[in-house]
C-alpha cells in the first residue's frame, strides 16, 4: 500500500536555498525524487539531462510548477491538500515507469497534469461513495469480461457514460445501461435518469450484476483498486491506455489506497433486453416540465426479459 505522506521520514530543518531529499523507488527507471525545501513544502522532483517542454505547463490550484532546463517540480502549496497531492505524486510517477525517454517522461507527465487539471476544475476532491465504488466495479467488470473479451481494446473507446452519455456503453447502435444490487429476496435496480432507460433506434440491455462486501482472501474477492490495475496492466502497449486513465478521471476516481481495503464478491450478470414493454418510465409518461426522475425496479418483474445480445453480430458491425 502506498503511503499517504511518503515525505514523513524526510528532515524538515532544510538550509535556505536547499532541498533535503530521497529517491522515490531504485526500481525506477527515471529519476523521481520527494523532497523537503526551507519551508516545509513537500516537493516531488523529476530530473534529467535535459527538460524541453513546448507548451506551457498547466495550472494546479494549491500546487507550484516549476520548470528548470534539468528538472521538473512540483511543490505542494497548501498543506490542507496532502492527500491529493500524494495520490497525483504516485499516479506520474506510475504512468512513467514505461517511458523510454527523458522527453516521453516529460510528454507523459505533462498530459497527466492536464487531466487533473480539468479534474480538480470539476472540484472533485472526495473519495468516491459506496454506492459509486461498486458501480464502479461492475462496469470495469462488464468492460473487461464481455467488451474487451469481444472486441480488444479498442472497447474502452465503448465507454460513454463516463463523458454524458445516458447509457453506460455503446457499441454501434447497442446500448448497455449496467446496475449493481445487493443480494437479497427482493433485489431493486436503481434508475438515476429517466433517459438510461430510453433509446431511439437499434437495442438498449440492462446487465444487473449482484455485488457484496467479502472478507479479503474469499475466493474471486476483488478491490476497486485491484480492479483497475488489472485493467491497466491488459492495456500497457495497446495505446488505449490514455483514454482508459481519462475515463477514470471522469467518473472521478483517482488512485487512493482507501479502495485497496475494501472487497467485493461479483456474480455473473443478468441481462435484460429493454422492449417497448420493458418495466421503465418511458419518455410519454412524463409530462411537460418533470425533470430529475430517478425510479426503482425489481428485478423479478424483469425476468421475463432475459436475453443474450447477439455478440456475433455486434463483432461484425466492428470488424472483430
Amino acid at each position: 500500500m502506498k503511503p499517504l505522506d511518503p515525505w514523513a521520514d524526510i528532515r524538515v530543518n532544510t538550509p535556505a536555498g536547499q532541498l533535503h531529499a530521497r529517491r522515490v523507488d531504485e526500481s525506477h527507471p527515471h529519476d523521481f525524487f520527494w523532497a523537503i525545501d526551507a519551508r516545509g513544502h513537500r516537493i516531488l522532483v523529476y530530473r534529467a539531462e535535459s527538460v524541453v517542454l513546448a507548451q506551457k505547463l498547466p495550472s494546479l490550484s494549491g500546487i507550484s510548477l516549476e520548470l528548470e532546463s534539468d528538472r521538473l517540480v512540483l511543490r505542494l502549496v497548501q498543506n490542507s491538500d496532502l492527500e491529493i497531492f500524494s495520490t497525483l505524486c504516485w499516479s506520474l510517477i506510475d504512468r512513467t515507469r514505461s517511458a523510454k525517454s527523458g522527453q516521453e517522461v516529460i510528454t507523459r507527465i505533462v498530459r497527466h497534469l492536464e487531466r487533473w487539471q480539468r479534474f480538480l476544475g470539476r472540484g472533485n476532491r472526495h473519495l468516491l461513495t459506496d454506492e459509486q465504488i461498486r458501480g464502479l466495479i461492475c462496469e470495469l467488470v462488464f468492460l473487461e469480461h464481455e467488451l474487451i473479451f469481444r472486441f480488444g481494446n479498442g472497447a474502452i473507446a465503448f465507454w460513454r457514460g463516463p463523458v454524458g452519455d445516458p447509457q453506460d456503453f455503446s457499441v454501434g447502435t447497442t446500448l448497455f445501461e449496467i446496475k449493481s444490487h445487493a443480494a437479497g429476496a427482493a433485489p431493486i435496480l436503481a434508475i438515476s435518469s429517466a433517459e438510461q432507460l430510453w433509446h431511439a433506434s437499434g437495442e438498449l440491455f440492462l446487465v444487473a450484476y449482484a455485488i457484496g462486501e467479502t472478507p479479503q482472501g474469499a475466493s474471486g474477492a476483488i478491490s476497486l483498486s485491484g480492479t483497475v490495475t488489472r485493467s491497466r496492466h491488459s492495456l500497457v502497449g495497446s495505446g488505449m491506455a490514455e483514454l482508459f486513465e481519462d475515463r477514470l478521471l471522469e467518473v472521478g476516481y483517482t488512485d487512493h489506497p482507501e479502495y485497496e481495503r475494501t472487497f467485493f464478491s461479483i456474480a455473473a450478470p443478468d441481462i435484460f433486453r429493454v422492449a417497448d414493454d420493458f418495466p421503465r418510465i418511458t419518455k410519454e409518461m412524463i409530462r411537460p416540465g418533470v425533470c430529475r426522475v430517478k425510479y426503482g425496479i425489481e428485478i423479478a418483474v424483469c425476468l421475463p426479459y432475459k436475453a443474450e445480445p447477439d455478440w456475433g453480430v455486434l463483432g461484425a458491425s466492428h470488424g472483430c
